[in-house]
């Protein structure tokens, strides 16, 4: 089991490294024909706020509350997927579509959205900060 964790570890600290994520930021920018400013903000927005959404998502999680679960997974994605995060918004998708079942999501769904998140946000802020 250790093996696996320290696995899923090492392949998550690959997909966000700094060469990876500025590449997918590049990607994104073009896709979404933003100025460097409008990107920055996009990100700076990312680094900001997400930390507080991801607070909030996960106590809503630990008490099924599935509005809150709903608003704030939702928020994730629109961002996530702006700023070509694929499997932070697909995590967080993931939870949602559970939430408007009135199902609560797998805990290791909401533990992946967090890893995923951890790691994109701290290579953001080493890249962008």
């Amino acid at each position: 089991m250790d093996d696996t964790i320290n696995s899923s570890q090492r392949d998550i600290t690959l997909l966000y490294s700094e060469a990876s994520l500025y590449s997918r930021i590049k990607v994104a920018q073009a896709h979404v024909k933003l100025d460097n400013a409008e990107m920055k903000e996009i990100i700076d927005q990312y680094i900001n706020d997400t930390p507080v959404m991801f607070k909030q998502l996960n106590t809503a999680w630990i008490k099924s509350d599935y509005e809150n679960i709903i608003l704030y997974a939702h928020s994730i994605v629109g961002v996530a997927r702006i700023l070509k995060l694929d499997e932070v918004s697909e995590y967080a998708k993931a939870l949602e579509d559970k939430a408007k079942e009135r199902k609560r999501s797998e805990k290791k769904v909401l533990k992946l959205l967090n890893d995923h998140h951890h790691a994109s946000l701290k290579t953001l802020c080493q890249l962008f900060s």
